[in-house]
């Protein structure tokens, strides 16, 4: 598997490292299910397309327009959460 990442290109410390870590979890330890964490954070969900990728600039370039407003504020306090 590890000749897979490195024809992907992926560095070999990186890999080395992603290895030490996970050689030293438990099978039992792995399989335990881990509580998923909820967000509240808007998401602006769109079907992938690579033009769609310039929506989401153009929404991140203008986040400061969206939340100087009062009522957009309430919505994006944060920056939204882009989901294809």
């Amino acid at each position: 598997m590890r000749d897979f990442f490195v024809s992907c290109g992926y560095p070999l410390e990186i890999l080395d490292d992603a290895w030490n870590r996970v050689s030293k979890i438990s099978r039992t330890d792995a399989l335990i299910p881990r509580p998923k964490q909820s967000s509240q954070c808007t998401k602006l969900i769109m079907t992938y397309h690579p033009h769609n990728l310039v929506a989401r600039k153009i929404v991140f370039n203008n986040l400061s327009i969206l939340q100087a407003d009062p009522d957009a504020r309430e919505v994006f306090d944060e920056p939204p959460l882009v989901v294809y």
